[in-house]
């Protein structure tokens, strides 16, 4: 269905006016009166769901919930394993009308040395690796 044909069953649906009569027929509509009766449109209207590809408020905060609690696991996993293990590939949860962002490079996890561990008292120092 294109743009027009979807506003076209929206207003006969909800407001029950034929889009040709109200732009061309005997007393057309103004282009702000159609733009509020447009934007006034509920979210399971047909224009509504064309626009946003069916991805509403509650598929894009679960989608996202879901990207963060991977990502928490991650630090876990990445905290609790061996330095220098490889996590799992994160969760991408594709967005409808949106390209996948590219994959960011995971930071190697660096660890002190055990003169630098001895040198600070048996305390951890962090160093801070080169910025790439």
């Amino acid at each position: 269905m294109t743009c027009f044909e979807t506003v076209e069953a929206d207003l006969t649906r909800y407001y029950q006016t034929d889009l040709c009569d109200a732009l061309w027929g005997e007393q057309p509509m103004t282009v702000r009166r159609l733009n509020v009766l447009v934007k006034a449109l509920p979210p399971e209207s047909a224009t509504a769901r064309d626009a946003t590809h069916g991805w509403g408020a509650q598929e894009e905060l679960l989608a996202t919930l879901c990207e963060l609690v991977d990502r928490g696991d991650r630090w876990f996993y990445q905290a609790h394993t061996k330095p220098n293990t490889r996590p799992p590939e994160p969760i991408t949860i594709p967005r409808p009308g949106r390209e996948l962002p590219a994959p960011v490079p995971s930071v190697p996890r660096r660890t002190s040395s055990p003169e630098q561990i001895r040198a600070a008292g048996g305390k951890f120092i962090h160093t801070p690796g080169p910025v790439s």
